[in-house]
């Protein structure tokens, strides 16, 4: 015991331990929490699904409904995906997503969208989608 904690003084001389690091907030991210909690609905926030992460996860209350993942869709995608055709990395993300839970995308315009804006273009995504009300996934 007494070498291990030598050893770990040694270490930490030589290179300090890193802080923990959060990812970044992506664009839109604080607007869609926002949205998420105007509807009083919890998530869990950057949902890692095996080699991607969704942006926000919300769990069923029902055991046999599937988790809905929602993908907010920056500017940046919208040059080079039509919502009705994705392309590429897009697609390949939103099948692979799809093997965890229905996927439902949010388009986000830092210009216009606001949480407000957004609650109601939640609420219409999860409701297409899963065929269930987003009052469904309150706890």
């Amino acid at each position: 015991m007494e070498a291990w904690s030598s050893l770990r003084s040694r270490l930490q001389a030589v290179a300090p331990e890193p802080a923990v690091v959060r990812p970044p907030s992506l664009p839109g991210q604080a607007e869609l929490r926002a949205a998420l909690a105007l509807h009083g609905v919890p998530y869990k926030v950057q949902m890692p699904s095996g080699m991607y992460c969704a942006d926000v996860a919300l769990s069923s209350c029902r055991s046999n409904d599937a988790d809905v993942l929602l993908l907010l869709r920056r500017p940046r995608r919208f040059i080079t995906n039509v919502p009705s055709r994705l392309l590429g990395e897009v697609a390949f993300r939103n099948k692979m997503l799809r093997r965890y839970g229905t996927v439902a995308i949010i388009f986000y315009n830092p210009d216009k969208s606001s949480a407000e804006s957004m609650a109601g273009d939640i609420k219409a995504a999860v409701e297409a989608k899963t065929g269930l009300p987003l009052d469904s996934f309150r706890s």
